[in-house]
């Protein structure tokens, strides 16, 4: 019986010690935020916000998500440089900018200009001092379409003007 207990402590020990000291393969994926904390972070850090607007029911936003936001490339570029947001306009929940409350549908008038885009649609907030452009991509694109246009966007936004 004590032959047993020990087996069994030990065992515990082993295993302890193996799964604390394992961590697993690096697990590389987008960020991703809600919006209340994407929009804070585009502020603070002064990143441009890529707002993933989408819908549960969407098949082409499921290949993006799939085809293009797994990708290594994309996955390496929009962490380093922007602020990765999903944002779904349909979902209940009140989305703030700054202290003012939007309803999904509202937020999503507001960023496409009371344009109807489809989804996916992937929005660009690029903050320049006081000031938020919005820039937009209507529908799906493959990694290295959406590559280039991630360039153009970074492009864009160092040659805006402070003010």
């Amino acid at each position: 019986m004590k032959f047993s207990a020990k087996i069994i402590a030990l065992t515990l020990v082993a295993l302890g010690a193996v799964s604390f000291t394992y961590q697993g393969a690096p697990t590389e994926e987008l960020a991703w935020q809600n919006w209340n904390d994407g929009y804070n972070l585009v502020k603070k850090e002064g990143k441009i916000g890529l707002i993933d607007v989408y819908t549960d029911w969407c098949g082409w936003c499921k290949r993006m998500d799939r085809d293009t936001y797994a990708k290594k490339e994309i996955i390496d570029k929009v962490n380093k440089n922007f602020v990765p947001i999903k944002f779904n306009p349909e979902k209940q929940g009140v989305y703030y900018i700054d202290s003012t409350a939007y309803s999904g549908p509202q937020l999503y008038a507001m960023l496409s200009n009371s344009k109807s885009t489809g989804y996916p649609t992937t929005f660009f907030l690029i903050p320049k001092g006081d000031v938020m452009h919005v820039r937009s991509i209507a529908g799906y694109q493959a990694a290295e379409t959406f590559s280039s246009s991630l360039d153009k966007i970074m492009q864009y936004a160092a040659e805006l003007p402070e003010r």
